[in-house]
């Protein structure tokens, strides 16, 4: 039995390893996975058959000895070694724990088609797969040898962050500067550069020190509003908005795996660059990749986090190592074989190269002095995990300890944030305040902070090199959403529309002889003003009629500013625990609904309302005035009846269709590996 077992779990280890071949390949690590899938395979299914064999001489099992003996177990072995394939694919499979009961639940699982192949009335042809076939023999000697040539080949593992189609090169984006306009620029049209620093909250002061100086500096000769609005809690639908003007009700993207929706026919940098203008962007975030359209030059270096990143988290939960010593220790033991270390998903001072190739990007750009360009740079520093630069470390919080139950984890980012965040849900369920996990929360509030005025000398370097090139300019810095620290029990974003996820700083100002308006705004801007105030730059029009009318406001016009305070601003989130919920917020009033399908095709949506928060007597939103006894505000009629609205655009452009939106696997890798959960 244990010959013909053998033989059928290499066949099956060898299938597994080349049905992922794909997937290793496209990363150079088809080497790396051959030899971990038959290693683990064999030497799992070894145990295994000695195992059952055991406990099939002790127990009354004659007639599946007999048969057994007769027929061979290469089909139970055969679905033994496959059973990674067959099940890799399953979340549940993947993510089961296996510590504790769920182990066996996990193994179990894993060897039931096996076992029932062992057990069930099965008999086959002996001459083709008994002990003693030579096809068996074959099978079982391939895999070992097919180990040892993958194993004395020259690994091609590839570095951590790679290419990935973008174009670093500065000359690049002369050549394509050149080939790429449609038309001439209208003439006296500015430069247009926007920063977005994803993950940026608005409270940038710890303790009397400000954590982004040089934007209180730029405050002083600039636009600014300390509190603008964003349109979501996460990066794709925040920038959905920023980079088109439209609202989330006008648009079908509301979490980031629905990026493949978004309307881009309708992105800035398409319509800037028919009108003649150069484009570049340098981007940090693999969710920011998709907005590339229109930019003839992109450099997504770092947001590619390498494809060893993704082979460990893949293999890490797919092969028979992983179920023996449980997910997380499998990639960790990976990782080390690979050399994939912690801060390779998010290295400490990303914004140093954003900056040096922004640079580039611009010098090499503004030697065409008959072409404004259009420069996109989007900072991913202060995004989780939170690991401050050298040079920023410790200027916060240095001398402080992670509280004791959580130092553990001090290295292991990604599992300590998820411990303090189950740790601050769970207190809260209760109506209990947890001490310890608000502690922790508060240390990584600081090393987030950290990481922030780690940016601060990069932003320096990028407007001071604007400033060098004497070329009139726009320049507006703004955020996409920001992040949550123990506050309403959360941590880090997407999962709620409190004001510390969808409140971001705001800064416009000109620069080089371009005029733009000055001094502290009336009301809050939002993300959705980007688009038009731009447009309004380049001398371009944009659509103010229509389902697709930008509802934005034209900054650089002063007359503007009185709408600020008065104006609705909405922002949308769509959770598969939560559902669709949509938030409207005027006079410092907020109401937040559900928007669901109606049951029947056509009906309007049903809308229900959740909570209405006084933003200016409860900043911290912790009173729902929707409570009994509570008065609610005259403003309540403007605002339903824009979720009202808003609910019918939805109906409209066929948002509850989730047939309309598909998502590749590299996007759904690339959502995982910076913590996102894929609902």
């Amino acid at each position: 039995m244990l010959r013909s077992f053998l033989a059928g779990a290499a066949l099956g280890a060898l299938l597994d390893g080349w049905t992922m071949l794909p997937l290793a390949d496209s990363a150079k690590l088809g080497r790396e996975y051959l030899l971990l899938t038959v290693a683990s395979t064999l030497l799992c299914a070894w145990a295994y058959a000695l195992l059952a064999g055991a406990a099939l001489r002790v127990l009354p099992f004659a007639k599946t000895r007999e048969r057994l003996a007769d027929s061979g177990a290469f089909l139970p072995g055969f679905v033994f070694g496959g059973i990674p394939m067959l099940l890799g694919f399953i979340p549940e499979a993947q993510r089961m724990p296996i510590l504790g009961l769920p182990t066996l639940i996990g193994l179990v699982l894993w060897t039931l088609p096996s076992t029932l192949l062992l057990l069930a009335p099965l008999r086959l042809p002996r001459a083709g797969f008994g002990p003693r076939s030579h096809f068996a023999t074959l099978c079982l000697l391939t895999a070992p040898v097919v180990w040892l040539i993958t194993f004395f080949q020259t690994s091609a593992a590839a570095p951590m962050f790679e290419n990935g189609g973008a174009y670093p090169d500065a000359e690049r984006v002369k050549v394509m500067a050149q080939q790429g306009a449609q038309a001439d620029a209208l003439p006296g049209s500015p430069d247009l550069v926007l920063v977005s620093i994803d993950t940026l909250r608005t409270d940038l002061n710890r303790e009397g020190k400000a954590v982004l100086p040089f934007l209180d500096e730029l405050r002083s000769e600039g636009l600014w509003s300390a509190e603008g609005y964003s349109t979501s809690n996460q990066t794709v639908p925040a920038h959905v908005g920023m980079l088109t003007g439209l609202a989330p009700e006008q648009h079908l993207v509301g979490q980031n795996p629905h990026a493949m929706v978004i309307p881009f026919e309708e992105l800035l940098a398409l319509q800037l660059r028919k009108s003649g203008y150069q484009t570049a962007g340098v981007v940090s975030n693999a969710m920011a990749d998709p907005f590339s359209p229109g930019y003839e030059a992109w450099d997504n270096t770092r947001a590619r986090y390498g494809k060893r990143f993704f082979f460990m988290r893949t293999a890490g939960r797919t092969t028979w190592l992983a179920r023996v010593i449980n997910p997380r220790r499998a990639q960790n033991f990976i990782a080390e074989w690979l050399e994939v270390r912690p801060n390779d998903l998010l290295p400490a001072g990303m914004s140093i190269y954003a900056t040096d190739q922004a640079l580039a990007y611009h010098a090499a750009m503004a030697e065409n002095a008959a072409r404004p360009l259009h420069l996109f740079v989007h900072y991913m520093d202060a995004h989780s995990p939170y690991t401050p630069r050298e040079s920023s470390a410790g200027a916060f919080t240095e001398g402080e300890l992670l509280p004791q139950p959580y130092r553990r984890w001090n290295e292991d980012h990604r599992t300590l944030i998820n411990k303090v965040r189950n740790a601050l849900h769970q207190a809260t369920e209760k109506g209990e305040n947890d001490a310890e996990a608000m502690a922790a929360a508060k240390l990584m509030h600081g090393w987030y902070d950290e990481e922030i005025l780690g940016i601060d000398g990069d932003l320096r370097r990028l407007v001071a090199g604007i400033r060098e090139q004497g070329r009139p300019t726009l320049l507006l810095i703004t955020s996409d959403h920001g992040e949550h620290f123990g506050e309403h029990g959360l941590m880090e974003h997407s999962n709620s529309l409190y004001q510390e996820l969808v409140r971001v700083p705001f800064v416009m100002l000109g620069l080089n002889g371009f005029e733009a308006p000055q001094g502290e705004l009336p009301g809050p801007p939002s993300v959705i003003d980007v688009a038009p105030t731009f447009y309004s730059a380049a001398k371009l029009g944009y659509l103010q009629t229509g389902a697709l009318a930008r509802p934005g406001l034209n900054l650089l016009d002063s007359a503007s500013h009185a709408q600020l305070e008065e104006r609705v601003l909405t922002m949308a989130w769509t959770s598969a625990v939560e559902g669709n919920l949509f938030a409207a917020v005027s006079n410092d009033i907020k109401l937040l609904v559900e928007i669901e399908e109606a049951p029947e095709i056509g009906l309007a949506p049903i809308v229900t309302e959740v909570a209405v928060y006084d933003l200016a007597a409860d900043s911290k939103e912790s009173r729902n005035l929707l409570d009994a006894g509570s008065t609610l505000p005259v403003e309540m009629n403007v605002l339903r009846s824009r979720v009202q609205a808003a609910a019918l655009l939805w109906l409209d452009i066929g948002y509850f269709d989730e047939s309309k939106r598909e998502i590749s696997e590299e996007f759904k890798a690339n959502l995982e590996a910076l913590g996102y959960l894929v609902k």
